[in-house]
């Protein structure tokens, strides 16, 4: 509804009403056919992303432990592969790990934290150590994060990265709390 000609939700369109949306808002969009602005398919995404070399990340929170999101999930993966995106970022929570470890050993998965509570942190940290989740990335919101964390983090062999950066912070700030 926010961007597309279509309403309601996707997951309820056949393909057919998917392939007659195309995007209606935006920035000289005016510039474009429709068809130069249809909603493309997770595929052509996957292709696109992979021919300029620019890592996509997949948002797993839909994806639930049923036997239906389970074939979706492996559907993906299987996809994935085939175009060659086999660096693909898996953003999930805890339930979407042993899935991605299931159907591939080259994954990266990534965990969002928005608990400031570090000892939290650091004890969500150690229970992906400890279940052997390796190849990781902890994505955290800016109030979770301090040098302390991210040390820690690395120290795991586990990525981090910073989300949800307050808009009326600059970037020299936002450095001086990681590195201070």
């Amino acid at each position: 509804d926010a961007t597309t000609n279509g309403t309601g939700a996707i997951k309820e369109m056949t393909d057919e009403e998917i392939n007659k949306l195309y995007v209606d808002i935006g920035t000289n969009n005016y510039k474009y056919t429709h068809e130069e602005l249809k909603v493309p398919t997770v595929e052509e995404v996957i292709k696109i992303c992979h021919k300029y070399g620019v890592n996509i990340c997949f948002r797993m929170n839909s994806v639930y432990g049923n036997a239906s999101g389970v074939e979706h999930f492996r559907a993906l993966i299987e996809l994935v592969k085939k175009c060659g995106q086999e660096n693909a970022i898996f953003s999930g929570n805890l339930a979407h790990i042993p899935m991605l470890k299931a159907f591939t050993d080259n994954w990266h998965g990534q965990v969002y934290i928005n608990n400031e509570d570090t000892q939290e942190v650091y004890n969500m940290i150690d229970n992906y150590v400890a279940n052997g989740w390796t190849n990781m990335s902890i994505l955290a919101t800016y109030n979770a994060t301090t040098k302390e964390v991210v040390e820690y983090c690395h120290s795991k062999g586990y990525k981090y990265c910073v989300s949800d950066i307050p808009t009326e912070l600059d970037v020299d700030t936002v450095i001086e709390k990681l590195i201070s």
